[in-house]
């Protein structure tokens, strides 16, 4: 069943207390800073637009304040903690409850499970290695995360921007984002040396096979690998991909590219034509 249970706000002098009483300690290597404003985490929640029964998974829950706020709105969550003092919290602090608890390093988490929405405050050292094994694996129909606002900003950009890039190809192909908030990093303890903000990303109706899909990566990574550099000599000279100049010549002419358009330049859409030229060749 839900949570029912109204939790106790906490300020940053209870999350120390309770860190200590458990002698527990945040730990740099993991990125860990956890947030305790519940205002901030019911809005988070609350971007996930969850409705009953919908199936939820959390990454990296910490001491379970996001959590607190997800248990409210589904019976079906799943909370994905890789720390082994913080999976033993969670464990005694959710026993009586249907929340699902698993230890693991969501990176090497397998399941065949399907979840509708994906929450998670990003540890920011290997944020753009969750964000993708989410979309790739699973496919949310929404993910809401905290990121760096560096990382964020280049998730917003579009093709032509500034910060335009292979993150952003690689998520905007599935995904069409919206800012949601900044956070301060007071809001955390320990305090972040980075700003953060909250994105939400709203799944596209789009149906790529996994050869398009892979193709397209191949093609996003060799293309940014040559910032800069024209899209024919880029992908030409790619260590990523091996494919002779006169078939990536042969792909960019059928998608209408020019090959002297830059990867800044070229849209998620673009280059999903690009990859399906390279395969159709083949």
């Amino acid at each position: 069943m839900m949570l029912k249970k109204k939790y106790v706000s906490m300020n940053r002098k209870d999350v120390i207390g309770l860190l200590n009483s458990r002698s527990l300690s945040p730990l740099k290597k993991l990125g860990q800073n956890f947030l305790w404003n519940s205002a901030i985490t019911s809005q988070i929640a609350a971007a996930a637009d969850i409705k009953d029964n919908e199936s939820v998974i959390e990454i990296g829950p910490g001491l379970g304040a996001l959590s607190d706020e997800l248990a409210k709105l589904t019976n079906d969550l799943t909370l994905v903690e890789l720390d082994k003092g913080l999976f033993s919290f969670l464990s005694e602090k959710y026993s009586s409850s249907s929340i699902k608890l698993v230890h693991s390093d969501f990176l090497k988490y397998e399941s065949s499970a399907k979840y509708d929405k994906a929450v998670s405050n990003l540890p920011y050292y290997c944020a753009s290695e969750i964000l993708f094994k989410i979309i790739e694996d699973y496919q949310p129909e929404i993910i809401v995360i905290m990121l760096q606002k560096e990382m964020a900003e280049r998730i917003l950009s579009h093709a032509g921007d500034d910060s335009y890039g292979a993150l952003t190809a690689s998520v905007s192909l599935l995904y069409t984002a919206e800012n949601v908030m900044s956070v301060a990093a007071d809001n955390f303890y320990p305090e972040p040396d980075v700003k953060s903000a909250v994105l939400k990303l709203i799944r596209k109706n789009a149906d790529y096979t996994k050869e398009e899909r892979e193709m397209f990566r191949s093609a996003v990574k060799s293309a940014f690998w040559g910032r800069r550099k024209r899209i024919l000599k880029s992908l030409t000279d790619s260590p990523h991909m091996s494919i002779e100049k006169s078939r990536v010549m042969s792909a960019l002419e059928k998608s209408g590219i020019d090959p002297n358009k830059r990867a800044e330049e070229i849209s998620p859409e673009e280059f999903m034509n690009i990859a399906r030229a390279i395969i159709e060749k083949q």
